[in-house]
């Protein structure tokens, strides 16, 4: 991989970073570094998902080698692609049925794709829930 591929997925960690931390109050998401040396998903910081992110030239739709990816790497946790194209809207995919708040289901064929601000509000409810079940609200 390139210096200037590696720095643009650098720079497109960082913009969806701000993206959600600048809509989800009290977040704190961080670069994984351990990807590095041991594999993994980019960032950290929002209890229950792995988040994968994706800057890209040119496209309409992500590729699926790339939820390929967040879903060896997410291991337990709701895998999240987030990625977004020059001059285009940040948008999310998700396993579908984590979407419709069903158990079970096969992401790697059943996956819903949206804007990531409607991602980030879903995720938001997702939370709420668990944080309610758990006790902790």
């Amino acid at each position: 991989m390139s210096k200037a591929s590696r720095d643009k997925g650098a720079r497109g960690e960082r913009e969806f970073r701000e993206f959600v931390s600048s809509r989800l109050e009290g977040v704190d998401l961080s670069r994984n570094y351990d990807q590095w040396y041991k594999g993994g998903f980019d960032l950290t910081g929002l209890d229950g998902v792995a988040i994968e992110v994706k800057r890209y030239a040119t496209g309409t739709i992500f590729r699926m080698v790339w939820w390929e990816q967040i879903l060896e790497a997410c291991g337990e946790l709701v895998p999240v692609l987030a990625y977004r194209f020059d001059r285009g809207s940040w948008m999310c995919v998700v396993p579908l049925d984590w979407m419709l708040g069903l158990e079970g289901g096969n992401a790697r064929e059943r996956f819903a794709v949206m804007p990531a601000e409607d991602w980030v509000v879903r995720y938001a409810t997702w939370r709420e829930s668990a944080c309610k079940a758990r006790g902790e609200v």
